[in-house]
């Protein structure tokens, strides 16, 4: 009968250092690393939503340019130094003064396209954006914008221009051809 008493004690103590190591963060499984992602996201969401609102936007505007991102890996971001990233634009849907930009150039027109799920641009033409100390962007990765076609998966990394779009230089540059191997 002593034993068996032990024995509950045992389970039962072993039951709550387990539950003292998963509340103190020792024990960090997929659900917490989740819930904590969410929290982060959720957190740069209510500052990008306040952001645009402060800048004027509806609110059928500021979600539309949420939801133009993967809300899981989205940031509001204050650049502490100056940085170079991509808009691509036709200059018939999409100039190329705009707000919405990429970290990388995909390597085709097609890619360029899908990637960065582009409903109404060819995405033909090529700028360079600078991007200066001080600035709030936004970044995460591109949503699928299927909606508009089911080929526009999006997964591209993507920055969106917060403020005066003269705060940052647009320099148009050669758009990179499609590479193709005649021997094949």
């Amino acid at each position: 009968m002593y034993a068996s008493r032990t024995l509950k004690i045992d389970i039962y103590q072993a039951i709550m250092l387990l539950a003292l190591i998963c509340l103190s963060g020792w024990f960090v499984g997929t659900e917490s690393a989740t819930l904590d992602s969410r929290t982060i996201a959720a957190t740069h969401v209510r500052e990008a939503r306040n952001i645009l609102k402060e800048a004027g936007l509806n609110a059928a505007r500021r979600n539309r340019i949420l939801r133009s991102f993967d809300l899981e890996t989205f940031k509001v971001e204050h650049v502490t130094e100056p940085k170079q990233i991509y808009r691509v634009f036709d200059d018939t849907e999409a100039r190329m003064k705009g707000r919405f930009a990429a970290v990388s150039l995909p390597e085709n027109q097609t890619e360029r396209i899908v990637q960065f799920a582009l409903p109404n641009s060819s995405a033909t033409r090529l700028a360079l954006v600078d991007v200066p100390e001080g600035a709030t962007i936004f970044t995460g990765r591109i949503a699928p914008q299927l909606e508009y076609s089911s080929g526009l998966i999006g997964g591209e990394q993507q920055v969106f221009l917060t403020g005066s779009l003269d705060q940052f230089v647009f320099k148009e540059v050669m758009m990179p051809r499609d590479i193709l191997d005649v021997r094949s």
